[in-house]
């Protein structure tokens, strides 16, 4: 019984520790200076105030790629030359918004973040 209490707090306390991919990397920020964080992301898009009246930072990214698609030869209808159309098959928007909260000191105290793009930097 005390092997398994013990296995489960290691498991516990590894799982805890882990934090991989972008949620790490924003989780890195939280007690550094809002200082560092315009040095390290640039300046933000948008700054806002929570209704704490806190400093939010907020960085936004959108793309957005075109795959696939067909391209065929037609008329002009009022030159009577020949045209080219390219209709693509398949637009994608990829989005991130992130944003950091800053205490009263001006450092980060926590993040948030949306989006089907949201990779580390």
């Amino acid at each position: 019984m005390e092997r398994w209490l013990l296995f489960g707090a290691v498991l516990a306390f590894g799982a805890g520790c882990a934090a991989p991919g972008y949620e790490g990397q924003l989780q890195s920020w939280v007690g550094r200076t809002n200082a560092e964080l315009v040095n390290a992301w640039g300046e933000p898009g948008d700054v806002i105030v929570d209704q704490a009246g806190r400093s939010v930072f907020v960085y936004a990214t959108v793309r957005t790629e075109t795959s696939g698609g067909t391209r065929m030869s037609t008329t002009d209808p009022i030159t009577g030359q020949p045209i080219n159309v390219s209709k693509p098959s398949r637009v994608q928007t990829f989005w991130c918004k992130t944003s950091f909260t800053l205490g009263e000191d001006e450092t980060v105290v926590a993040y948030d973040y949306d989006g089907n793009d949201c990779q580390k930097r």
